[in-house]
Order: C-alpha cells, then sequence, then structure tokens
C-alpha cells in the first residue's frame, strides 16, 4: 500500500520467506488468556483476527491495531508456520499467546525490523471463523423506517444510502 512503511503486514508478505520444512508442532509455545466459544479452527477455515506481534525485548513490529481486520487462510501456507499451527483449535471471542520459535517463523532471514533467528511473540484474537462449506451471510439492518405509502417491488429501481464495515 503507498505510504505505509515496508515492514507493515509482515506476515502475509513474508510468509514466502519462512522456512517451509517444519519444527514439530511441540516448539511452538501456546498459551489460551481467553477461552472463546463455538467451533474451533480447523485447517481450511478462513479466520478473521487482531493481532500484534512483537520481539522478546517487547519491541513491537507489527500490530493490526491501525488497520481492518486480518483474513488468515490456515493451513494453506499464506503465513508463518506458527500461525497456521498456532491457530487451531481456537474459538471465536479467544485470545491467545503464541511464541514462535524461528524454525517456524522468518528462521534465519534479516528483515530489517526482525533480526535473523528471531522468537516471535503474538496475541491474537479471533473475531470470525468461515469454513467454505458455510452460507454466505448478508446481514441488514433498518435504522430508519421509510415515510410514504409507496412500496418497492421487484424490479424497481430505487435510491439508497448505505455502509459498509468491518467487524
Amino acid at each position: 500500500v503507498l505510504g505505509m512503511p515496508a515492514w507493515i503486514s509482515l506476515l502475509p508478505l513474508f510468509a514466502a520467506l519462512a522456512p517451509q520444512s517444519g519444527s514439530a508442532p511441540a516448539d511452538l509455545e501456546i498459551r489460551d488468556l481467553k477461552r472463546g466459544s463455538g467451533r474451533a479452527v480447523e485447517k481450511g477455515d478462513f479466520v478473521t483476527v487482531l493481532y500484534k506481534g512483537q520481539l522478546k525485548d517487547a519491541k513491537v513490529f507489527d500490530s493490526s491495531e491501525r488497520k481492518p481486520p486480518f483474513v488468515v487462510h490456515v493451513g494453506a501456507g499464506k503465513v508463518i508456520q506458527g500461525w497456521d499451527q498456532g491457530l487451531l483449535g481456537m474459538k471465536t471471542g479467544g485470545k491467545r499467546r503464541l511464541v514462535i520459535p524461528p524454525a517456524l517463523g522468518y528462521g534465519d532471514r534479516d528483515l530489517g525490523v526482525i533480526p535473523p533467528n528471531s522468537t516471535l511473540i503474538f496475541e491474537i484474537e479471533v473475531l470470525r471463523i468461515e469454513r467454505s462449506s458455510d452460507e454466505p451471510k448478508v446481514e441488514t439492518r433498518v435504522l430508519k423506517k421509510g415515510e410514504g405509502s409507496d412500496v418497492v417491488a421487484e424490479g424497481d429501481t430505487v435510491g439508497v444510502h448505505y455502509r459498509g464495515t468491518f467487524l
């Protein structure tokens, strides 16, 4: 995105740089800060999250704080392995802390703001879990009832005001 620092949104941009030969999942440290509810994240799900990523010295290198929520296709290799593994089992509304070793992060690559062989610490909150088998949903809400006697019928052309928002 023009005008944004190059290190913003490192997760999707640098996922291709992450080592793809896996370490055992035991190398990944997972701590639930808040348990969510509903179905659990599975491989193949599209998960909408808020996150903050920092180094061991507490320096924040990326965050969704001033950006729209981030959508992850879990298990598709579009993010670092620590995320693909660490999101599994989370539920909507859940918050989790992941301590990701270099082998499941960016390995020995120097990404500037993330030095080589860095352990990454993420706090992730799941906002929504979607599966490709889910029926699409469109939610509408009438904010103010119209005036007059005309009723809109199929085939009519109407003018509307609308606002689309993120979660």
